[in-house]
């Protein structure tokens, strides 16, 4: 969270977080087969991966087996 918003303090970083987790579409999307969270975090490592510049382990957070 403070990579995407540097401006935000600990505090601030911490409730935007918490508030993000408990999405509501994200929890209706956790119970059903085809959206898995597992998926969902490892699109969002890949994304930050690539914020970060760090294409290579983007690349192999996509790797699918």
């Amino acid at each position: 969270i403070t990579h995407l918003r540097p401006a935000l303090d600990d505090r601030k970083a911490t409730l935007f977080a918490a508030v993000l987790a408990l999405y509501p579409l994200h929890w209706f999307f956790t119970f059903l087969y085809y959206t898995d969270v597992a998926s969902l975090t490892a699109v969002l490592a890949m994304y930050l991966a690539c914020l970060k510049k760090k294409y290579l382990f983007s690349a192999l957070v996509n790797e699918s087996p």
